[in-house]
């Protein structure tokens, strides 16, 4: 090999990364999902509020059990989302000053980033399992045919429910998976 050759441009040498910004992504992806799993505990909240308002002072058109249900939907959103908040905060600050001198910043891009991607995606498929678990409990007094054709209402009967509550665990297998797996590589870029 002569001396041009060894000249070539190769990849930088990781001691010119300080690991600040593999660090700072890695933090952002905790509080972005923070973020987004209390958007869920706001809106289920709220909807769970109005349905135990609904339960306490009823519409005149409202059911008693579409309002049970209702709380339960709201729940669905609030209780998930609250348990994403409160593990992805307090791993947040476990991580504070964790700063790997060396790491490069876009390892920690791809890896935060598709994993948040994933985990919003598995948050999701929580929250339709949890959904159609409610629809499969109240589907039993559920008539089938009430306005399906005309479009005002339309029953799940508890076989469908379950289905679909089946086919929200495939996503939430899928995509907590892909989550895990970059989360836990995510980490590896930046643990000193």
């Amino acid at each position: 090999m002569n001396g041009a050759d060894s000249q070539l441009p190769g990849p930088p040498p990781t001691s010119q990364f300080t690991g600040r910004a593999a660090y700072a992504l890695s933090q952002l992806y905790y509080y972005l999902v923070a973020i987004v799993a209390i958007g869920f505990v706001i809106g289920g909240t709220i909807a769970a509020l109005i349905a135990v308002r609904q339960l306490a002072w009823p519409d005149p058109w409202s059911v008693t059990r579409q309002s049970v249900e209702a709380l339960l939907q709201g729940l669905a959103f609030a209780v998930p989302g609250a348990l994403a908040a409160w593990w992805h905060l307090g791993q947040a600050r476990k991580r504070e000053g964790r700063v790997a001198a060396g790491a490069f910043w876009g390892r920690s891009l791809y890896f935060h980033a598709v994993a948040f991607l994933a985990y919003v995606v598995a948050l999701g498929g929580v929250v339709v399992t949890l959904f159609s678990l409610i629809d499969a409990a109240f589907a039993a007094d559920c008539p089938e045919t009430i306005g399906r054709d005309l479009g005002f209402l339309v029953c799940t009967n508890a076989d469908d429910a379950l289905r679909a509550a089946l086919n929200g665990l495939i996503v939430v297998l899928v995509a907590g998976t892909v989550w895990w797996w970059h989360l836990r590589e995510g980490r590896r870029t930046v643990s000193p």
